[in-house]
């Protein structure tokens, strides 16, 4: 029982919420109704002020009391690694100097190194934009740098890949190769139709022939098959004395299609709507996380336009913008 009593005394905030239960309930003026309800009210009041604190203290850690690089600094220096993140972004949207730029560079790769997902993601938005020469731009490298770090839910690996996207809908440079997203990538998936995600297994086709058709009307049948396997398949069905008179035709058509697969594209390979239809998604998640946590990375502050559809613009203050104010 004293055990129990000494556990209870060391509970964080157990007296003041003893001495407010002992002033209020004990008040001999009050119903036991109203006393109980000041009582809830009041520690309601306490609770909230405490959430308050140990907020305002985890955001101070983090480097986000007010979103400025002396804040990061400091966060950093304390050992927090998505401050580096923090840090880099501000460096590129509030148009820092470029010493800055590449100091966050460096404190990205070190970040990515010892695994955090979100130093992964901007190290990725920084080969997708060079970050005004900072680095050279690589696809390949930012490719797999923003999927690793979306794939964690990192809202600044959603950030690098919406802007990566973005890259792949604008003019091409012809000097260079085209760059190919495919739905074979594990992170892709997620955005896959159905039919593309999980598609049914072809049935294997079977041919139940009359033989009593003329062997002209075999000939058109044959020629109208779209695909090889449907060639080869109804060749192969056919009576040994048929194959022989459409031998000719028989070859120079399966001839066409292997011509005509090899002009068309990879079914696998993302077009340009199924880009835009991705980068759309990412977007719309960065968005309402914005409207339900106004405490998240500023990432939202740094969307492309795409398709016609521009992110609305924000003032110069908002990227330095204060958390909350210490009276709210």
């Amino acid at each position: 029982m004293n055990q129990r009593r000494e556990q209870q005394q060391r509970l964080p905030g157990d007296s003041l919420a003893a001495f407010i239960m002992h002033r209020l309930v004990s008040d001999p003026s009050c119903s036991l109704r109203t006393n109980f309800r000041r009582a809830e009210e009041a520690l309601n009041v306490v609770a909230a002020k405490l959430r308050r604190k140990i907020l305002l203290m985890r955001l101070i850690r983090e480097g986000r009391a007010n979103d400025l690089p002396d804040s990061f600094f400091q966060a950093i220096v304390l050992g927090s690694y998505p401050a580096r993140a923090d840090f880099a972004l501000v460096c590129f949207t509030a148009n820092l100097s470029h010493q800055m730029c590449k100091d966050a560079f460096e404190l990205l790769k070190a970040g990515h190194k010892y695994g955090c997902s979100h130093c992964t993601g901007m190290l990725a938005f920084y080969y997708v934009t060079g970050c005004r020469g900072v680095t050279h731009r690589c696809d390949d490298t930012a490719y797999h740098l923003a999927c690793q770090s979306a794939a964690t839910g990192s809202w600044f690996g959603k950030m690098a890949f919406v802007h990566f996207l973005n890259s792949l809908l604008g003019v091409q440079d012809p000097n260079e190769d085209t760059f190919y997203v495919c739905w074979t990538n594990p992170f892709i998936k997620r955005f896959a139709p159905q039919s593309i995600d999980a598609p049914a297994a072809a049935a294997e086709v079977s041919f139940k022939v009359k033989w009593d058709l003329p062997i002209d009307i075999w000939g058109i049948i044959l020629q109208n098959t779209r695909s090889i396997e449907d060639c080869e398949n109804l060749y192969s069905a056919l009576s040994v004395e048929f194959r022989e008179k459409l031998k000719d035709i028989y070859e120079s058509h399966k001839e066409l299609l292997d011509f005509e697969s090899f002009f068309e594209p990879d079914p696998n390979i993302l077009s340009n709507s199924d880009i835009r239809m991705i980068a759309r998604i990412l977007i719309e998640e960065i968005q309402q996380e914005h409207r339900r946590n106004r405490n998240m990375p500023k990432v939202w502050c740094n969307l492309p336009a795409l398709g016609g559809t521009a992110v609305p613009p924000l003032p110069p203050h908002a990227y330095f913008s204060g958390w909350m104010s210490a009276g709210e």
